[in-house]
């Protein structure tokens, strides 16, 4: 991982130090939890758990494809 709280780098400029922010609504009793882009603004959906959000924001459409797959979808 590129982040202590386990992010990945930002997917959409690269940013390497992405946060964890956690937001609370006046009609939910529970926390919900966000990944935000201090550079570029990118931010993810709300998600009940760390955990989940870490998994989601972690996700790249990159994960499924070969080695020699992921070269060629690499921005030169």
């Amino acid at each position: 991982m590129d982040n202590q709280n386990g992010l990945k780098y930002c997917p959409f400029c690269g940013w390497k130090y992405v946060n964890i922010h956690t937001r609370t609504h006046e009609s939910y009793v529970t926390n919900f939890y966000i990944a935000y882009c201090s550079n570029c603004g990118a931010m993810s959906a709300e998600y009940p758990s760390k955990e989940k959000l870490i998994a989601a924001w972690n996700k790249r459409a990159t994960d499924n494809l070969t080695s020699d797959e992921r070269k060629k979808s690499e921005v030169v």
